[in-house]
């Protein structure tokens, strides 16, 4: 299918498969429901713009930015790689626009295998919150590789039963909401391995942190289980608050 500046309602409850889908433009989706390709988005150089539903896709975006929420109202977006059991690369930009009451979420899923390295290397502009999920039963170290700005902001959650970890290797210094990291399980790793600045880190229980980069922040430890520096860096956790 070629698009251009194309507009897919798909309603509530309801979902849309599409074959191929390319075009010089871009692909906007509105409705709650959800949208999928049965081959990718790589031939799109015009942007994905989530504003309300789910895009359930390989995690190729072609050239373009991908957008979450629209910039107004209460409606949830969301960009859903389920079942790509691979450690994939998502070079992407991200945006999160401003004005929306709605959640913002990207999910991985993988539903066979373990051990993989999926990494979203393009920079993150948070206007308001965004949630990255790690869920299922797979072991996998996901990592935000760009520069995060923005004051959003940045939730970290690890829902799956086996270890997972979440790895910032980018830039913050422009980013001044909260790094938060929760997970309803133990076993979950947070790894700060970029400069790190500005934003408070705030982790749950069952959360270790380690690093290797330049991190100079403070620290809300709500039961974590570990604060450790790792080979290269410096955790200066001069500024840390124990929580009961």
């Amino acid at each position: 299918v070629a698009v251009g500046d194309a507009t897919v309602n798909v309603p509530t409850g309801t979902s849309l498969t599409l074959p191929r889908v390319g075009g010089s433009v871009g692909l906007t989706l509105r409705g709650g429901g959800t949208l999928t390709t049965s081959r990718e988005f790589n031939y799109l150089s015009g942007g994905l713009n989530i504003l309300h539903g789910t895009l359930q896709r390989l995690p190729i975006a072609g050239n373009g930015t991908v957008t979450l929420l629209d910039t107004s109202g209460g409606n949830d977006a969301r960009l859903f790689m389920r079942g790509v059991n691979s450690s994939w690369i998502m070079p992407n930009d991200l945006v999160v626009q401003a004005g929306s009451t709605g959640t913002a979420t990207v999910e991985n899923q993988p539903t066979t295998g373990s051990g993989f390295t999926p990494t979203l290397s393009g920079n993150l502009a948070l206007n308001r919150a965004l949630t990255v999920k790690a869920t299922g039963t797979q072991t996998l170290a996901m990592t935000l590789s760009g520069t995060i700005a923005g004051a959003g902001d940045l939730i970290l959650q690890g829902n799956g039963t086996t270890a997972q970890s979440f790895v910032i290797s980018g830039d913050t210094t422009a980013h001044s909401g909260s790094i938060r990291m929760v997970t309803n399980t133990t076993n979950k790793t947070l790894r700060l391995d970029g400069t790190i600045g500005n934003a408070n880190i705030v982790v749950g229980n069952g959360v270790a942190i380690v690093g290797d980069g330049t991190v100079v922040f403070n620290v809300v430890d709500d039961a974590a289980d570990l604060i450790d520096r790792g080979t290269g860096g410096s955790l200066d956790v001069t500024g840390m608050t124990l929580q009961p």
